[in-house]
């Protein structure tokens, strides 16, 4: 069955399930982990306070233990880890159940290149462009909607910078 937050959980979990799974962070920057706790008549429960965590890498991310605080993830430097949970009063562990999360974190940020790297329309045309960021660690991003575009000339090409669109040029 699905994991339901309206079923009342009977017994000890069977799972603990780790999220963020896949979220990128910058290098000083930090994020709050979760961890739910599954139960096998599909119950879930909030466990975020109660588990110990550890990261395969503190280097790159390091999660607190600290009450209040538990699950806070750090980048510390670029690389990617696995961000585990364990229940000290079950033994269970996310690892178990193959439901780590993960977490990339991104170095400085090196260079930016812009796919195409020209560009020829004709007037009135739009064309929208691709802007990959390459970090230090060998991370890299698309970054497209992060970046704000510029033109040296607005009467040629005129970027729109529109949320959603931000890479359109007129």
């Amino acid at each position: 069955p699905s994991p339901s937050p309206t079923v009342t959980p009977v017994g000890d979990p069977v799972a603990l399930d780790v999220d963020p799974d896949g979220r990128t962070i910058n290098q000083g920057t930090s994020t709050f982990g979760t961890c739910l706790a599954i139960y096998a008549n599909g119950a879930i429960r909030n466990y975020t306070q109660r588990v110990e965590w550890a990261s395969s890498d503190p280097a790159i991310a390091s999660v607190s233990n600290e009450t209040g605080q538990r699950g806070k993830i750090t980048g510390n430097g670029p690389g990617t880890v696995v961000i585990r949970a364990r229940d000290p009063l079950t033994g269970i562990d996310s690892n178990d159940s193959g439901r780590n999360g993960s977490v990339t974190v991104l170095g400085p940020l090196e260079r930016i290149e812009l796919a195409p790297a020209s560009a020829r329309n004709t007037v009135g045309e739009e064309r929208f462009f691709t802007a990959r960021g390459y970090f230090a660690g060998g991370t890299e991003k698309n970054i497209t909607q992060d970046v704000d575009y510029a033109s040296t000339d607005a009467a040629v090409a005129l970027p729109t910078n529109e949320a959603g669109k931000k890479s359109r040029v007129l």
